[in-house]
């Protein structure tokens, strides 16, 4: 592709993890960490013990969204790279679009929405697509908490595989998640932005960070010390 001008980038990786059939509930997985990263996690899960959630309805999202923009501008605006913003009618919109194929799960403080996260469910694949955050909350470790309570909804619906995304890598390596590389190719019609795309580039490069290693084993079951993330 690159011979018909196209401008190939390295992006942020995608974060992955394969839940085994083995892991029939929570603490299966929990079970299964070294136990450095199985104390931070119940750290992070005593630390959201305190909210409520919510998985909303098509209605309940429509009285929220408001909020639930708000939230999720909060996320955005602090993203490196934007490649456009949504609406306050887009989660609307797609509850609507997918019905029971999208799960948005509010998360309250004191009757407040603070956080809030969407699900895409196709099949044995949970990908989370969106997330939002009251960064001023308070709530220590909100984001850790989040991201484990997908894996126990992921668990308790049988999904195989969570997609999380490209941002926090390294926290969702802690979780033992996996990365994908990832690259996208672009190209303009015309020559002289098609050039400046391809300068671009030197200036986009992946954030580095460091991988971790979760579990005391492989997720095939396989012996060793070596966790997922090679």
């Amino acid at each position: 592709m690159t011979s018909k001008r196209y401008t190939l980038y390295r992006t942020d990786p995608i974060m992955v993890m394969n839940l085994p059939p083995r892991w029939r509930r929570f603490e299966d997985y929990l079970a299964e960490m070294k136990s450095s990263y199985r104390r931070h996690a119940k750290k992070a899960v005593r630390a959201g013990s305190k909210l409520k959630h919510q998985d909303l309805s098509s209605e309940q999202i429509e009285a929220e969204k408001a909020a639930i923009f708000g939230l999720f501008y909060a996320v955005f605006k602090r993203a490196h790279y934007r490649f456009g913003c949504l609406t306050d009618d887009y989660f609307v919109q797609l509850k609507a679009q997918l019905q029971g194929h999208m799960n948005l799960r509010a998360y309250y403080l004191e009757n407040r929405m603070i956080a809030f996260t969407v699900n895409l469910i196709d099949g044995n694949v949970l990908q989370q697509h969106y997330v939002g955050l009251d960064y001023d909350s308070g709530l220590d470790m909100l984001l850790k908490h989040i991201l484990l309570d997908t894996v126990r909804m992921a668990i308790d619906g049988g999904v195989r595989r969570i997609v999380f995304g490209r941002t926090a890598s390294e926290l969702k390596s802690s979780l033992g998640a996996q990365p994908l590389d990832a690259e996208l190719l672009f190209r303009h019609r015309s020559p002289i932005p098609n050039w400046f795309l391809s300068e671009l580039r030197r200036f986009v490069q992946p954030a580095s960070w460091t991988p971790r290693h979760a579990f005391k084993f492989s997720i095939d079951g396989s012996s060793g010390t070596t966790g997922v993330c090679q």
